[in-house]
């Protein structure tokens, strides 16, 4: 079955340039962000911005792979809220409004503008080239559904009186996720170009980790108490991938640069996960590697000794780890005792946490029964029945996006919306558990990984509201769309090829005429 619409490429990519360019995506991405945060600062600061903005582009129309990477890389840096540790802002990324309104009244996201611009250089180039890139494929298709739906629910929120601006707060995500998607679907036409997916990953989460390291050594840990994090919380999903990734290069057996950088990087890493002091942290790690071995022990057969020793060692080191740090608190090495020892028998901090998410999904539960078949709509504040703290001022969306995503959906646009979400993620595991039978090794570690990520971005969107966070939807758009396009380069097996050839020649043969040749 054909995946993707006819595309007529231009030249081929030299390998050096894609050698060159994809490390400088992330610096590529961080000058940007700074241009952005420097043009909302003031007029003259402002004029930092033009050279990038006319230099992209140009940038896009040469190597339009850039745009999706840097999107990702964009994704990984920047937070999207800023944010103290202790008395201290944090750090530098967090002041680059790069996912928020920089001027007070502008609608439009920094990082809306890039992705128009990339958007635009695709179209252009499709126009010159007389055919588009689109994939035709079942995960497609539930995004269109998901969207019709989405555009449903915006409209029957305005009508029932929802704000626009709020609504449209709300549908960004899907906005950055579909965008990204699509992009990365048309751009990432090689197999060098999926590793540079996942050098991207490296990189800027290496990045983040050393930067969390440095706040964690140098100040948070000697603050009294502990600070509930010193990143944002999407660096719980993000850490995650990277640790799952770095694990998958030693698994699948992928030497050079690409996993000595990520076994470099793993502690710094590693130690800014744990400080981050985030109980999602811990069950996107242990849920993400059972999946990833899963899938080396059904797409590698001749490693599944190596698997199993993996699962040996990690239940030995588990015995011992759980029991010896149950009990000790917030320490930094006790984050994953503390995440599972929440789930059982919550500590005060903990157990006042898990009482305001079941209020909040109370009262979630029944404005979704209020809603009616539709749901509630976009841009209509949630009904808070059920009493409930008031955190608006630590997050002024709170009363329209909750921590759970999926009953936030269900809410919004019925249980048609739910139904039509599920789907999409079943399409997208689905997917990539099937790269992750391909004989390549570098595209089964691809597949494999995607279905971690899906795995972590549904656990996230349950937990701390994954799913409405507009840094982890281009992440996850650009990982959906690097499926797409990884997807082609899987050759067909000879085996599937006679058997198709032998059902063309059955049928020709039903229908009385006789098979040539």
């Amino acid at each position: 079955m054909q995946t993707f619409a006819a595309l007529r490429r231009p030249a081929g990519i030299e390998t050096w340039r894609t050698v060159v360019l994809t490390p400088g995506v992330v610096a590529l991405s961080i000058l940007g962000g700074l241009a952005a945060g420097e043009a909302a600062m003031g007029r003259d600061r402002a004029l930092l911005a033009v050279p990038f903005l006319l230099v992209l582009p140009l940038l896009y129309w040469r190597w339009p792979f850039v745009a999706p990477l840097s999107l990702l890389a964009a994704g990984l840096v920047f937070e999207e809220w800023t944010y103290t540790i202790g008395t201290r802002k944090g750090p530098l990324t967090d002041r680059l409004p790069l996912f928020r309104t920089p001027v007070h009244g502008v609608i439009l996201l920094p990082i809306e503008g890039i992705i128009i611009v990339a958007l635009l250089v695709w179209i252009m180039r499709a126009a010159l080239q007389g055919s588009i890139s689109i994939p035709r494929t079942r995960l497609f298709r539930a995004f269109i559904f998901f969207w019709f739906l989405l555009i449903v629910g915006l409209g029957v929120g305005l009508a029932r009186g929802g704000k626009f601006n709020f609504a449209l707060w709300e549908i960004r995500p899907w906005l950055l996720m579909f965008s990204t998607y699509l992009l990365a679907a048309a751009f990432l036409t090689t197999e060098r170009l999926i590793r540079s997916v996942l050098w991207v990953l490296v990189c800027a989460t290496g990045f983040k980790g050393i930067e969390g390291t440095v706040v964690f050594l140098s100040y948070s840990r000697h603050l009294v108490p502990r600070p509930d994090a010193i990143l944002g919380h999407e660096e719980s999903l993000f850490f995650g991938i990277f640790i799952l990734l770095t694990l998958g290069l030693w698994l699948y057996g992928q030497r050079g640069w690409l996993r000595r950088t990520a076994t470099a990087l793993l502690p710094a890493v590693l130690i800014a996960d744990l400080a981050n002091s985030r109980r999602t942290a811990s069950g996107i790690v242990i849920v993400g590697a059972l999946a990833l071995l899963m899938s080396a022990w059904i797409g590698l057969p001749e490693r599944r000794r190596l698997v199993s020793g993996i699962f040996c060692a990690v239940a030995v080191l588990g015995a011992v780890y759980f029991p010896m740090y149950w009990n000790h608190g917030y320490g930094t090495v006790a984050q994953p005792a503390r995440a599972i020892r929440s789930q059982v028998s919550p500590d005060a901090r903990d157990a006042s946490s898990d009482l305001y998410r079941k209020s909040e999904d109370a009262n979630l539960i029944l404005n979704t029964k209020q809603a009616g078949l539709l749901g509630k709509g976009f841009g209509r504040p949630i009904v808070y029945a059920i009493p409930i703290a008031d955190i608006s001022s630590v997050d002024p969306m709170i009363a329209y996006i909750p921590h759970d995503g999926l009953l936030w959906i269900w809410m919004r646009l019925g249980v048609q919306g739910e139904i039509a979400f599920w789907l999409l993620i079943g399409f997208a595991i689905i997917a990539a558990g099937g790269l992750a039978k391909a004989d390549d090794r570098l595209l089964a570690l691809f597949g494999a990984l995607v279905v971690c990520a899906i795995l972590a971005y549904v656990l996230q969107g349950y937990e701390d509201q994954g799913i409405a966070s507009l840094r982890i939807a281009p992440v996850i758009g650009c990982l959906l769309g690097g499926l797409e396009a990884a997807q082609r380069l899987v050759p067909r097996s000879p085996t599937s090829t006679r058997r198709r050839m032998t059902l063309r020649i059955a049928d020709t043969a039903g229908e009385g005429g006789a098979p040539h040749g």
